[in-house]
């Protein structure tokens, strides 16, 4: 056999082997693709509940105040706040005996004291927000996409966290904005960079302009300036600049003020004196016994994992501040337990244990509990409470908006 035919042997024994190697290639890539066409779901949508309660129960005779502001019932995604019907009748009737929980940035509907309602400037009405997708994963927790105009900055090269924080202080020296900056570590986590900076250096940095408080919302022209500065930074640090979020920043901001205005509720219930005066010794000791500590000029009651927001407040229906010498010399008149809604996980919970203090404090003394006019409340205006609570904790869940988390706390203060 010549050389020739050798190699042709050989040859064609290696077309063969080739072609034979191709197609189990080519079989096992599709018995791949049609596994991964048809992987099982981890969740079923069909059994699988997603359920958000606040349910607590009150033990014994409860009292307490009312809801006169009118908010709507709020379906997940469906009818907008402002669209929605009061509670008719049942409502009015409610309204004529009292109103506690008050509605603190809309005065011109409610009478309310000055100590009770959170300062706020008025605002342009909106429509409620149109709510998309949840927060993106690869943002800092501290940050919402409804709740905050966010800018990602991505470098190629390392970017300095003092040099970085030198140049946004210079930036943003004059203009008062409520800006949060977080740096992405090598751990793959998110945090505040500090005023002083950092000495790492840092390929991802993350900046925030919270869009409403209660002063109000961003101003146009003060997310144009924030705007402005962050791409001129990124092109400073060579860093690619991706905004979060969708639609037009500034009536994001507007309807985001709209909504926080239906949801900032006060829950005010008074304790007055009756036929005989409550001696400051004796308040401030049944204060101090439910678990109240005087605390700048009023008694408040913290959360042993929260210490820095009082689950509720008990200041003097006079407005004068308590202090450990007045109240060993005087005469207490009245007091108000006051709980900022939006700000508590739990509220209602939290409405049922001052209802339950309320009315211990209110028999030790001889005092009654009544409402803004001075009229005695009953258990039918007690329900009403609760389930206009139940109706803010469904429209902040629905906004995405968990009620006492940071970003809440952010938002309404």
């Amino acid at each position: 056999m010549s050389d020739l035919q050798i190699s042709l042997i050989i040859l064609g024994l290696m077309i063969i082997v080739a072609v034979i190697i191709y197609n189990w290639r080519q079989e096992k890539q599709l018995r791949n693709r049609i596994s991964h066409d048809f992987i099982i779901p981890k969740k079923d949508v069909l059994v699988d509940e997603v359920s958000v309660a606040a349910d607590a129960s009150v033990e014994g005779d409860c009292v307490s105040s009312v809801v006169a502001s009118e908010l709507s019932a709020v379906e997940a995604n469906e009818t907008p706040i402002e669209t929605q019907t009061v509670l008719a009748n049942a409502e009015d009737a409610v309204v004529e005996q009292s109103s506690t929980i008050t509605e603190a940035n809309e005065p011109a509907e409610i009478e309310v004291d000055p100590v009770q309602a959170p300062a706020k400037q008025s605002a342009p009405k909106a429509t409620e927000p149109i709510i998309g997708a949840s927060p993106m994963d690869t943002l800092p927790t501290a940050v919402h996409t409804h709740v905050d105009f966010i800018a990602v900055l991505e470098a190629s090269q390392p970017i300095n966290g003092h040099a970085f924080v030198d140049k946004l202080q210079a930036t943003f020296h004059d203009a008062e904005l409520p800006v949060l900056t977080h740096v992405l570590g090598k751990d793959h986590q998110w945090n505040v960079i500090t005023a002083t900076g950092q000495s790492e250096s840092f390929n991802k940095i993350s900046c925030s302009l919270q869009l409403a408080d209660r002063r109000g919302p961003v101003s146009s022209a003060q997310i144009k300036q924030f705007q402005h500065a962050i791409e001129s930074i990124g092109h400073e640090f060579e860093a690619v600049v991706e905004w979060k979020g969708e639609g037009d920043p500034v009536q994001r901001a507007i309807d985001l003020d709209a909504f926080c205005i239906k949801v900032d509720q006060l829950v005010s219930l008074h304790l007055i004196q009756g036929q005989t005066p409550i001696h400051g010794t004796k308040f401030k000791g049944l204060a101090e016994a439910n678990d109240m500590k005087l605390h700048d000029g009023k008694f408040c009651c913290f959360d042993d994992k929260h210490k820095e927001q009082p689950l509720f407040t008990l200041i003097n229906l006079d407005q004068q501040a308590f202090t450990a010498d007045a109240l060993r010399v005087n005469i207490v008149r009245g007091a108000t337990f006051q709980i900022e809604v939006p700000k508590l996980i739990n509220c209602e919970q939290t409405f049922n244990r001052v209802v339950l203090i309320a009315q211990q404090m209110a028999g030790s003394m001889g005092a009654q509990i009544v409402d803004d006019n001075q009229r005695p409340l009953g258990m039918p205006e007690i329900e009403k409470i609760r389930e206009q609570l139940k109706r803010i904790h469904t429209a902040m869940m629905t906004h995405e908006i968990v009620p006492g988390s940071q970003i809440s706390q952010r938002l309404f203060s």
